[in-house]
């Protein structure tokens, strides 16, 4: 019953409206690959860092050696912010978004301004 048709066009309206923006918004920085998904299911996908500072290895956990860390310290960074994504379970350089759909827009531009700016300050580290 929650899923009405005017429901669905606007998930699928404002997720092709979000996507857009990410992927515009995020193609400067060098840690950024791409944007997929589809309606509000959406998917950052990453450039692993071969920084050795930013490795799982350096932290001292070596047994995720040869896991990507981005996509969990983006995570962790926007949590800060108030904003809970995943790093996905089978790809970790993937930051899995997938925000209820009845979200404001304006908390999808504010979530796109921390992710651009979270990245940034990622891609200074290296």
């Amino acid at each position: 019953d929650l899923l009405t048709d005017e429901v669905i066009a606007r998930v699928g309206r404002i997720g092709d409206a979000f996507r857009a923006k990410l992927s515009a918004r995020l193609a400067r920085h060098e840690l950024f690959s791409r944007v997929k998904g589809a309606g509000l299911l959406v998917g950052i996908e990453l450039v692993p860092s071969d920084h050795p500072w930013l490795s799982f290895e350096h932290m001292g956990v070596d047994g995720l050696a040869d896991q990507p860390t981005i996509g969990v310290l983006l995570c962790h960074r926007l949590y800060k912010r108030g904003f809970y994504c995943f790093a996905c379970g089978h790809d970790w350089r993937i930051l899995r978004v997938l925000p209820r759909f009845t979200i404001p827009e304006a908390t999808l531009e504010t979530f796109v301004d921390a992710v651009d700016e979270e990245l940034e300050y990622l891609c200074s580290l290296q």
